[in-house]
């Protein structure tokens, strides 16, 4: 499935049921997900994306949601949070403020948002640099209601305050200020 028309306007909820999936839209509108089921999905918006349904992914999922997808100058929000959603892994390519739920466990692959919140049910893994805030601004907050939290890429930065919430945490913040935890629950280590 392929939608890639600039002008592509949608009045409610768009909905994706195959194998891949990939929608690119240059022109300026928000994005909002329906109940979908796809291998792949990979999304190009200039605007917010949302869902209101349940995503299921079984591959992964690439998302940018900026006004140009190579070199972006303005990015925006990405929100799902449909309580069932699930993803074989996720990336926030270019992101403003991502906020991801996923029932099982949640693989983050290379990311580059303002601020990241993540609500598993199971644990938090990564597969790629997650690049968190600049400066000193940008939070991230996991919780990993039903696993561990482990974030070892040796490259990812976390610019602001990462709350933790697992039953055993472990990342990896190469950036230069070092890493400014705030609440961390961990059960383990």
């Amino acid at each position: 499935i392929t939608l890639d028309s600039s002008a592509n306007a949608f009045g409610g909820a768009v909905s994706f049921f195959g194998d891949d999936a990939s929608f690119t839209r240059t022109g300026a509108a928000s994005l909002n997900l329906g109940t979908s089921t796809v291998q792949t999905l990979t999304l190009n918006n200039n605007g917010t994306i949302s869902d209101s349904g349940t995503l299921k992914v079984n591959s992964g999922a690439l998302i940018k949601a900026a006004d140009d997808f190579t070199t972006p100058t303005t990015f925006f929000d990405v929100t799902l949070d449909s309580s069932a959603n699930s993803f074989g892994s996720i990336a926030f390519t270019f992101a403003k403020d991502a906020t991801l739920v996923e029932f099982g466990n949640t693989v983050l692959g290379a990311s580059t948002v303002a601020s990241l919140l993540v609500t598993s049910s199971g644990g938090i893994s990564d597969i790629g640099t997650l690049t968190v805030g600049t400066g000193t601004t940008g939070n991230a907050r996991l919780t990993a209601n039903g696993g561990e939290i482990e974030l070892d890429d040796s490259a990812s930065t976390f610019a602001g305050t990462v709350d933790l919430t697992g039953t055993n945490v472990s990342i990896y913040d190469n950036d230069a200020t070092g890493t400014n935890l705030g609440v961390v629950n961990a059960d383990g280590t």
